[in-house]
């Protein structure tokens, strides 16, 4: 019996890049409720979205696992067979695109909870993370230096 991933790598890969997709709208929207609570000045559900962040992230272990698996298998077609599929490189953007925008949410959310004083000392942020250029700099350094 053949494997569906190596029957066809396209096809189970943009099944994949889909699920995941469906998982960053979820995250999207669970960073976007508590960025609106955060906003609002009133008290978090903190237990709610801790366990919603919980259930994502065991999610996204699972969904992490089976895209590597595909992505070995995409990997082993020939250029002109993944350029006949135009699906994947779509929803890869997608994917790319929707992951920047919880990531700059939740850095949002993390700034309010700081300037609320809601945030543990040890779970602040490094300091060079606000340096956006900070390894770019570091690597010219350990370069010319």
């Amino acid at each position: 019996m053949t494997n569906p991933i190596e029957s066809d790598p396209a096809r189970t890969l943009a099944a994949s890049l889909t699920a995941h997709l469906q998982w960053c709208y979820r995250a999207l929207e669970m960073v976007t409720r508590e960025n609106a609570e955060l906003a609002t000045g009133c008290e978090p559900a903190w237990e709610s979205f801790r366990e919603k962040r919980k259930d994502l992230l065991t999610e996204l272990d699972t969904l992490v696992k089976c895209l590597r698996t595909h992505r070995l298998a995409w990997g082993r077609l020939t250029p002109e067979e993944r350029a006949r599929d135009i699906q994947v490189p779509a929803l890869l953007r997608s994917n790319t695109d929707l992951i920047m925008r919880i990531v700059l949410l939740d850095r949002e959310n993390e700034q309010l909870l700081l300037r609320r004083g809601l945030l543990p000392p040890v779970h602040l942020p490094p300091a060079n993370r606000q340096r956006p250029h900070f390894v770019t700099e570091l690597y010219r350094r350990t370069q010319t230096g």
